[in-house]
C-alpha cells in the first residue's frame, strides 16, 4: 500500500496548506471575530446529507474508488472559490451567505468521499497488519505536513501583500491535492458489497457498548472542534495572543511534532488492543491543555498547543481502530455513523461556541464549557473500559 502512503502524505501537506488556515483567512476576509465558530460550525451540519447519499449509494454494488475519486475532486475544487472574496466584497451578508455555502458544499463532498474512503483502502490491508499500518500511516502525514508549515513560513517571511501570501497558500494547497489524488487513482478498486447481501448475514453486535462508544464520541467532537478552532482563533487575533503569520505556523509546527512523537509510542501500545486505554489518557492529557490555557501562564499557548497535539494523536488511533475493528456486517453502518455523529456534534459545538463567545464577548467561556464535556467523556470512557 506504498500509493496510498504516498497519497496519504501528499494529502497531508494540501490539507496543512488549506485547513490551518482557513480561520486566520476568515479574519482577513471579514475583518471581525464573530463569525469563526458559525463559519466552521455551519457546513457541518450538511455531514447527515452526506451520509444520507453515501448510504443509498452504498445499498448497491459500487466501484468504491471512482465515487471516492470523484467526490474528493469536486471537495479539493472547492477550496479556490474562497480566494475571491480576498478581492471581492459584496457586503458583509452577502460575503458571509456565500463564503459559508462554498465550504458546506465543500463538506458535503469531503464527507462522502470520507466514508468511501474508509470502506476502500482501510480493508484492502490485512487484519494483523492494520493498526501497525494506520499507525505508520499517521505519523508519515503528520512528518508530511511538516513541509506544508515550511512553505507557509517561507511565504509569510517575505514582504509581499498579505492577502497574495494566502492566495499561493491555496493555490499550492489545491496543486497537491491534485498530485494526491494521482496516485490515490492508481490504488487498485475494491467494490462494495450491497446492503442487501451484507443484511443476508448480520451479526447483531453489542448495543451497549455501541451506545457508548457513540457518546463518547460525540461528547469529544463537541468538546475538540469548538476548544481547537477557538484555541486557533486566540493565537492570531488581537485582543489575545495576537501572533504573526511566522509565528502562528510554528506553533502549528510544534502541534504536529507532538502528534507524530507521541504517534509513534501510541502505536505500540494500540497492537495489543489497548485503545481504550489510551483513549483515557488521551482525554486527561486534552484536559490539561484546556487547563493550561485558561492558566494565563507564560507561554501557554506553546505548552497547551503540545498537549493538544498529544491528545488529538491519542484520539485519532483510538477511535479510528476501535470502529474498523467491527465486523464486516455491520462495519459500513458503523462507520457512517462515527462520521455522522462526530460531525454534527462538530457542528452543534462550534455553533454553541460562536454563541458563548457573542453572549460573553470572550473565548474563554468556550474552554470552560469543553472542560465540563471533557470529563463527562472521560467518565463515559471509564465505564467503556471497564465493562466492554
Amino acid at each position: 500500500m506504498n500509493l496510498s502512503m504516498i497519497d496519504g502524505g501528499l494529502w497531508a501537506v494540501y490539507s496543512t496548506l488549506a485547513s490551518s488556515y482557513l480561520i486566520p483567512l476568515t479574519i482577513i476576509i471579514f475583518g471581525r471575530n464573530d463569525p469563526v465558530g458559525l463559519i466552521v460550525g455551519v457546513p457541518l451540519l450538511l455531514v447527515p446529507l452526506a451520509q444520507f447519499a453515501a448510504y443509498k449509494i452504498l445499498k448497491n454494488d459500487v466501484s468504491l474508488k471512482k465515487i471516492t475519486v470523484l467526490s474528493t475532486w469536486l471537495d479539493r475544487l472547492l477550496w479556490l472559490p474562497l480566494l475571491l472574496f480576498l478581492y471581492i466584497h459584496l457586503g458583509y451578508i452577502g460575503t458571509l451567505f456565500l463564503f459559508v455555502m462554498i465550504l458546506s458544499f465543500r463538506t458535503f463532498f469531503a464527507s462522502f468521499s470520507g466514508t468511501t474512503w474508509t470502506l476502500w483502502v482501510p480493508f484492502m490491508i490485512r487484519d494483523e497488519l492494520r493498526n501497525t499500518y494506520f499507525s505508520l500511516r499517521n505519523s508519515i502525514l503528520r512528518i508530511a505536513s511538516l513541509l506544508g508549515y515550511f512553505i507557509s513560513l517561507a511565504l509569510f517571511s517575505m514582504s509581499i501583500n498579505i492577502r497574495f501570501q494566502y492566495t499561493v497558500i491555496y493555490i499550492l494547497a489545491f496543486l497537491f491535492s491534485a498530485a494526491s489524488l494521482f496516485f490515490l487513482n492508481k490504488v487498485p478498486d475494491f467494490y462494495h458489497r450491497s446492503t442487501s447481501d451484507i443484511n443476508k448475514d448480520r451479526k447483531i453486535s453489542n448495543k451497549g457498548a455501541s451506545v457508548v462508544f457513540y457518546s463518547i464520541l460525540a461528547l469529544l467532537s463537541l468538546a475538540t472542534s469548538s476548544s481547537y478552532s477557538y484555541y486557533q482563533f486566540t493565537l492570531v487575533s488581537p485582543g489575545y495572543f495576537d501572533l504573526t503569520g511566522v509565528q502562528y505556523t510554528f506553533i502549528l509546527i510544534a502541534v504536529s511534532v507532538a502528534f507524530v512523537l507521541s504517534q509513534m509510542i501510541f502505536g505500540r501500545y494500540s497492537k495489543n488492543g489497548e485503545e481504550s486505554r489510551i483513549l483515557l489518557f488521551s482525554s486527561l492529557v486534552y484536559i490539561s491543555a484546556l487547563v493550561c490555557i485558561l492558566s494565563g501562564l507564560y507561554y501557554s499557548y506553546l505548552i497547551s498547543g503540545i498537549l493538544f497535539g498529544i491528545g488529538q494523536s491519542g484520539f485519532s488511533i483510538s477511535l479510528f481502530l476501535m470502529v474498523i475493528r467491527r465486523n464486516w456486517q455491520v462495519r459500513s453502518v458503523g462507520i457512517s455513523l462515527y462520521n455522522l455523529i462526530g460531525s454534527i456534534s462538530q457542528g452543534i459545538g462550534l455553533l454553541l461556541s460562536n454563541f458563548l463567545v457573542s453572549r460573553y464577548l470572550s473565548v474563554f467561556p468556550v474552554f470552560d464549557f469543553s472542560i465540563l464535556l471533557m470529563i463527562a467523556e472521560f467518565i463515559l470512557a471509564i465505564i467503556y473500559t471497564l465493562k466492554y
